[in-house]
C-alpha cells in the first residue's frame, strides 16, 4: 500500500491582522489544490489567539468576527488560545465556536462541576484515507485570572496519558497537539509524555524551523501576526499509521500574495455585522471628554465615575489613565464611536482597602516616572494620571512626598477600611501599585470597561460635564 502524503499547514497568534489571513486563504486554497492534485490531503489549523482588540470587529463581537474570517480562509481546527476566556470571560467561547462553524479544541477547561463549557470539545478524530488522526486542544494552564471564572484549567501533563489511551482506543493512529502553551512548554510535554506524534504550537511566538524533534516528537510553530504560513508535510505508512519522514518550510505572507475573495466576503460580513452594533445609540454629551495622556482629564474622571456607579455601596473608585485611547467628542454617540476609543478589556471588581493601601497606591501613581511608564504588555501605551471618584487626592510636592485621601471635607485614618471600585489592571502585577490576589476582589465577569460606561452613559444622559481637580498639588 502507498504511503499517505499529509499536508499540515497552520498559523497561531494572528492577534486581528485581517489582511495576513485574507493572504493566508490564498496561500491555503493554493497549496491545498496543489497537494489533492498529487494525490495527498492537506489540512489548516490554527493554534489559537487569532482574535484581539486592536481589530474593533473583534473587540465588538467578543472576538468572534476573527473566528470567521479564520473559517473563510479554509481552517479546519483551531484550539482556544487565552486573549478572548481572559478578556470577555469563558461564555465568549460559545460565540467564537457558532462564528467558526464547529467547537473549539481544549481538552483542559472544564468547570468546577466538571462539565465543559459550551463551544469547546477537547478533541477530535479526522479521518485522512482511512487513517485516524487524532487532534488534541490545550491552552495555557498558568493564567491566574482564570480562578475568578470558576472554571479548572488543568496542567496538560496530568491529562494527555488517559486522552491518548482513549484516542487509541478510538482508533487513532497518529496523536497531534494543537497547543497554545508555548515552545517551553511543548518541549516539556514532548519530553515527559509518550505517545504525541505531532504538536502544532503557539502562544510564545516562535518560529520553529526546522521542526524540533523531542522524545520522536515533531514540534513546529509559525510565530506571530500571519507573517509566515507554517507547512509540515508527511509521509505515512498508511497501515501502521508510522510517520516515514518529514520536512517542514515557514512560508512568508508578502503584500504580493493576492487576497481570497472569500475570505475578503467574510471581512466585509463582520464589518457589517460591527457596523450594525456601531451604530447603536447609547446617548448625549454637551461637551466634548478629553483624554489627556499625562494629566487629570474628563474622560479619565467619567470612567471613574463610571466605575463607582456600577457598584452600588461602594465609596470610592480609581482606575488609570491608559484604559483610553482618545477621547469623545460632544454630540449623539454610538457604541461604536464609544468602543473605539475605550477597547479595555479591563473587568470592573469591588475590594476592600486601608487608608494606608490608598496612600501607598497614589505615593507610586503620581510619581513622574511612573506616569509616563510604558508598560510592554499593554502595547506601549503610558500609564498616565490616575482618576478618582468619591474622594479626593492631594499630594504633598512635586514629586509627592506624601499625600492624604479625602472623602467629603474629611481626611481617612490609614487603618480606616474603605470599599473601593477599580478595574483588574490597577491592582495587577503588571502595574505593582498595590497588587492583590483575585481571591481578594469581586469581580463582575464578563463586564469589561467599555459596557461600563456605556451603561452609565445611558442613565446620565445628556451628559453635561465630568467635574475635575480632584487631585491635586501642593508645594
Amino acid at each position: 500500500m502507498a504511503p499517505i502524503h499529509l499536508t499540515l499547514l497552520h498559523s497561531n497568534d494572528l492577534h486581528g491582522r485581517v489582511g495576513q489571513v485574507a493572504k493566508i486563504g490564498a496561500l491555503v486554497n493554493r497549496i491545498r489544490h496543489e497537494v489533492e492534485a498529487a494525490g495527498g490531503y492537506c489540512l489548516y489549523f490554527d493554534a489559537g489567539d487569532c482574535e484581539d482588540s486592536i481589530l474593533l470587529e473583534s473587540a465588538l463581537t467578543q472576538g468572534s468576527a476573527m473566528d470567521a474570517i479564520l473559517r473563510a480562509a479554509g481552517c479546519d481546527q483551531v484550539a482556544l488560545g487565552n486573549a478572548i476566556p481572559f478578556r470577555y470571560g469563558i461564555q465568549a467561547i460559545e460565540g467564537l465556536a457558532l462564528s467558526f462553524g464547529k467547537p473549539i479544541l481544549c481538552a483542559n477547561m472544564h468547570w468546577k462541576d466538571g462539565s465543559i463549557p459550551a463551544g469547546l470539545v477537547p478533541s477530535v478524530i479526522l479521518d485522512i484515507a482511512g487513517m485516524q488522526l487524532a487532534v488534541i486542544g490545550f491552552t495555557d494552564d498558568r493564567m491566574d485570572a482564570y480562578s475568578v471564572f470558576n472554571v479548572d484549567v488543568v496542567p496538560p501533563e496530568t491529562l494527555l496519558p488517559g486522552l491518548i489511551e482513549s484516542a487509541k482506543t478510538d482508533g487513532a493512529e497518529i496523536i497531534l497537539l494543537l497547543s497554545h502553551l508555548g515552545q517551553k512548554r511543548d518541549i516539556k510535554l514532548a519530553a515527559t509524555v509518550d505517545g504525541i506524534n505531532l504538536i502544532i504550537g503557539g502562544h510564545s511566538h516562535d518560529r520553529i524551523d526546522p521542526p524540533l524533534v523531542v522524545n520522536r516528537t515533531i514540534i513546529t510553530q509559525a510565530g506571530q501576526y500571519g507573517e509566515v504560513l507554517g507547512r509540515l508535510d508527511l509521509e505515512i505508512d498508511a497501515e501502521s499509521g508510522t510517520i516515514l519522514s518529514h520536512s517542514s518550510q515557514l512560508i512568508p505572507v508578502e503584500g504580493s500574495i493576492p487576497d481570497d475573495e472569500r475570505v475578503l466576503s467574510a471581512i466585509e460580513r463582520e464589518k457589517q455585522r460591527a457596523r450594525a452594533i456601531m451604530e447603536i445609540p447609547v446617548g448625549i454629551l454637551e461637551r466634548d471628554m478629553e483624554y489627556l495622556e499625562g494629566e487629570e482629564c474628563r474622560a479619565g474622571n467619567l470612567l471613574a465615575d463610571a466605575l463607582l456607579a456600577h457598584f452600588p455601596g461602594a465609596q470610592v473608585s480609581f482606575v488609570m489613565g491608559l484604559h483610553w485611547e482618545e477621547g469623545l467628542k460632544a454630540g449623539n454617540l454610538t457604541k461604536g464611536e464609544l468602543f473605539s476609543v475605550n477597547r479595555s478589556t479591563g473587568n470592573p471588581g469591588r475590594i476592600r482597602v486601608s487608608g494606608r493601601q490608598l496612600e501607598q497606591f497614589f505615593m507610586k501613581a503620581l510619581q513622574p516616572e511612573s506616569i509616563i511608564q510604558k508598560p510592554t504588555q499593554m502595547r506601549g501605551r503610558m500609564n498616565g494620571m490616575p482618576h478618582v471618584a468619591g474622594m479626593r487626592v492631594v499630594a504633598h510636592g512635586a514629586p509627592p512626598q506624601a499625600v492624604d485621601i479625602m472623602i467629603d471635607s474629611r481626611k481617612i485614618d490609614p487603618d480606616e477600611i474603605i470599599t473601593a471600585v477599580v478595574s483588574d489592571y490597577e491592582i495587577s502585577e503588571i502595574l505593582d501599585y498595590l497588587p492583590m490576589a483575585d481571591k481578594e476582589v469581586e469581580y463582575d465577569i464578563p463586564t469589561i470597561l467599555p459596557d461600563v460606561l456605556e451603561e452609565y452613559l445611558r442613565r446620565h444622559t445628556p451628559l453635561r460635564d465630568v467635574p475635575g481637580n480632584r487631585i491635586t498639588f501642593t508645594n
